[in-house]
Protein backbone atom coordinates (compact mmCIF):
# COMPACT_ATOMS: atom_id res chain seq x y z
CA UNK A 1 0.00 0.00 0.00
CA UNK A 2 1.52 3.68 -0.83
CA UNK A 3 1.21 6.44 1.59
CA UNK A 4 -1.81 6.73 3.39
CA UNK A 5 -4.08 9.93 2.67
CA UNK A 6 -4.34 12.94 4.59
CA UNK A 7 -7.11 15.38 5.14
CA UNK A 8 -5.03 17.77 3.27
CA UNK A 9 -5.07 15.12 0.40
CA UNK A 10 -8.64 14.78 0.76
CA UNK A 11 -9.46 18.42 0.77
CA UNK A 12 -7.21 18.91 -2.41
CA UNK A 13 -9.52 16.37 -4.11
CA UNK A 14 -12.74 16.95 -2.86
CA UNK A 15 -12.37 20.85 -4.08
CA UNK A 16 -11.22 19.73 -7.65
CA UNK A 17 -14.59 18.00 -8.09
CA UNK A 18 -17.19 19.94 -9.59
CA UNK A 19 -19.59 19.67 -6.79
CA UNK A 20 -17.21 20.29 -4.27
CA UNK A 21 -16.88 24.41 -4.96
CA UNK A 22 -18.58 27.32 -3.92
CA UNK A 23 -20.92 28.00 -6.47
CA UNK A 24 -24.01 29.02 -6.57
CA UNK A 25 -25.22 27.10 -9.66
CA UNK A 26 -24.55 23.94 -7.71
CA UNK A 27 -26.27 22.49 -4.15
CA UNK A 28 -22.62 21.48 -2.97
CA UNK A 29 -20.22 23.97 -0.98
CA UNK A 30 -17.57 24.43 1.62
CA UNK A 31 -17.19 27.40 3.81
CA UNK A 32 -14.05 28.87 4.70
CA UNK A 33 -14.26 27.44 8.29
CA UNK A 34 -14.12 23.88 7.30
CA UNK A 35 -11.17 24.73 5.32
CA UNK A 36 -8.78 22.15 5.24
CA UNK A 37 -11.08 19.39 6.41
CA UNK A 38 -12.69 16.90 4.53
CA UNK A 39 -16.21 18.33 4.53
CA UNK A 40 -18.95 18.86 1.82
CA UNK A 41 -21.75 20.51 2.66
CA UNK A 42 -25.12 20.24 0.69
CA UNK A 43 -28.10 22.45 0.86
CA UNK A 44 -30.68 21.60 2.14
CA UNK A 45 -33.21 23.23 0.54
CA UNK A 46 -31.99 21.65 -2.80
CA UNK A 47 -31.84 18.33 -1.89
CA UNK A 48 -34.14 17.34 -4.36
CA UNK A 49 -31.65 18.36 -7.28
CA UNK A 50 -29.11 15.39 -6.06
CA UNK A 51 -29.69 11.78 -7.26
CA UNK A 52 -29.77 8.75 -4.43
CA UNK A 53 -27.01 7.23 -6.45
CA UNK A 54 -24.75 10.48 -6.33
CA UNK A 55 -25.01 11.24 -2.61
CA UNK A 56 -24.53 7.27 -1.64
CA UNK A 57 -21.51 7.76 -3.73
CA UNK A 58 -20.60 10.86 -2.01
CA UNK A 59 -21.21 9.53 1.49
CA UNK A 60 -19.46 6.28 0.43
CA UNK A 61 -16.21 8.38 -0.54
CA UNK A 62 -16.54 10.33 2.69
CA UNK A 63 -16.35 7.54 4.68
CA UNK A 64 -14.04 5.51 2.95
CA UNK A 65 -11.50 8.63 3.32
CA UNK A 66 -11.33 8.12 6.87
CA UNK A 67 -12.27 4.19 7.44
CA UNK A 68 -9.39 1.85 8.26
CA UNK A 69 -7.89 -0.22 5.38
CA UNK A 70 -9.05 -3.69 6.87
CA UNK A 71 -13.02 -1.92 6.88
CA UNK A 72 -12.19 -0.27 3.72
CA UNK A 73 -11.36 -3.59 2.09
CA UNK A 74 -14.47 -5.29 3.78
CA UNK A 75 -16.89 -2.38 2.60
CA UNK A 76 -15.39 -2.96 -1.08
CA UNK A 77 -15.55 -6.51 -1.21
CA UNK A 78 -19.45 -6.39 -0.37
CA UNK A 79 -20.14 -3.31 -2.53
CA UNK A 80 -18.39 -3.90 -5.99
CA UNK A 81 -20.23 -3.12 -8.90
CA UNK A 82 -21.66 -5.87 -10.92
Amino acid sequence: MGRRATVADVHRLATAMPHAQRNAGSPFFTIPHLEGHSSVLVRASRIGEVAVEELAEIVADAWLSCASAARQRAWLEQHRPE
